[in-house]
């Protein structure tokens, strides 16, 4: 398995794709590594709806901080 989900954290072996979906006034999300209060990437920030993706490498624990206005969706898989 390359992505394990614990609590509200993802942790990571591989490069992941995060595929996201905004439909809000705001779409900011930001990933974290685990004790490390540095941004480690930005996966969205846009004044607006958004839909995209992104690639992210380094194994690791994470944790996405998304701060939206509206509604949004994220799906997280292996990047190959």
């Amino acid at each position: 398995m390359f992505l394990e989900k614990k609590g509200n954290s993802i942790g990571a072996k591989c490069p992941v794709k995060i595929k996201y979906n905004c439909t809000g006034d705001l779409c900011q999300a930001m990933l974290y590594r685990a004790g490390n209060n540095a941004m480690s990437g930005l996966i969205m920030n846009k004044a607006g709806a958004t839909s995209d993706e992104t690639i992210f490498y380094g194994a690791g624990t994470y944790y996405i901080d998304a701060n939206t206005i509206g509604s949004y969706s994220m799906t997280i898989e292996d990047f190959r």
